[in-house]
């Protein structure tokens, strides 16, 4: 990190944005935050500033930190979209969103608890007036009983009266965009994983691939998504070194292409059995098929000395 001096020559990984996090939609999520789910949740906000244990101390960091991450990334789309300024963010807010609905979930359950908790202890010192004769420790193992009863009940009235498995997230799946996107890819990942070089680079054609096989099996990728891609490091030399070993195999330039590829140690394409009769994109006799599985290819480049003589 010393060796970069936080010089962004890449600005595309923080500039990223999901729909449901762009400024624009904004007063939409505002909207959607109105609810009694939240009303509790700020209430368990306000009950661990009153608290002093480290518990409470760290729950409330992650609270400030995902909200500051959150604040950052609408502030840097407000400057530019209304003022110009191109200030990269600190990490996607997608992920502060992520954070925030666990960070919710949690002050959620303490704000139940509280109101549970306070409104046992109001009833026990209605009692008292009426039963001054019991002991303390009567009352004592009365509220703690209550306090748990009235929480869980809260919380079963709260979330049947908004149930999360509403959620489309939260529907069973049917499987079929699991095996179509995560499920089909495992036998090619477990094969790079135990047959390819940790320094061999790969070439797809597809963001989707590169994502779900090559990276998962930390495989260097000789151009990889825009949005993975090193803040740090400019991009362009990468997208022309990639653009010159495809424009060599659709060319079935043998000269060009042993030029580039000499320069890694093996290199490596996965295409679609599909996209095989694509004449751009055949590997013609420039690679080797070493692997096939669920309608995925893996080619290996050939030894660029059989190919020149």
């Amino acid at each position: 990190m010393y060796n970069y001096q936080f010089q962004v020559r890449n600005p595309a990984p923080s500039l990223f944005a999901l729909d449901y996090v762009l400024l624009e939609q904004l007063p939409d999520r505002v909207r959607e935050a109105l609810n009694w789910r939240n009303l509790f949740a700020a209430l368990g906000f306000l009950t661990l500033l009153y608290r002093r244990n480290r518990a409470d101390r760290l729950v409330l960091c992650w609270t400030l930190t995902v909200c500051l991450l959150l604040a950052q990334h609408y502030l840097w789309q407000w400057l530019e979209t209304g003022h110009g300024l191109r200030v990269p963010g600190i990490v996607p807010g997608h992920h502060g969103s992520i954070h925030l609905t666990a960070v919710r979930a949690v002050l959620f359950g303490v704000g139940v608890a509280a109101a549970g908790k306070g409104g046992v202890l109001a009833g026990c010192r209605a009692l008292r007036r009426f039963w001054s004769g019991r002991s303390q420790s009567f009352f004592s193992v009365l509220t703690q009983a209550a306090c748990a009863a009235a929480a869980c009940a809260a919380g079963f009235a709260l979330y049947a009266a908004h149930p999360l498995t509403a959620h489309p997230d939260f529907q069973q799946p049917d499987m079929t965009l699991y095996h179509q996107y995560h499920q089909r890819g495992i036998p090619m990942y477990e094969w790079i994983l135990k047959h390819t070089d940790p320094h061999a680079v790969f070439i797809c054609h597809e963001d989707e691939l590169a994502m779900t096989i090559v990276m998962p099996a930390a495989r260097k990728l000789l151009f990889p998504p825009y949005i993975y891609s090193n803040p740090f490091v400019d991009p362009g030399p990468l997208s022309y070194h990639q653009r010159l070993l495809v424009e060599s195999v659709s060319n079935k330039d043998a000269v060009a292409f042993c030029t580039e590829r000499n320069k890694y140690a093996n290199v490596y394409m996965i295409l679609r059995e599909a996209d095989l009769s694509s004449v751009s994109s055949s590997p013609t006799i420039l690679f080797s098929e070493v692997f096939r599985a669920e309608g995925l290819v893996l080619f290996e480049a050939r030894p660029c000395e059989a190919r020149l003589r």
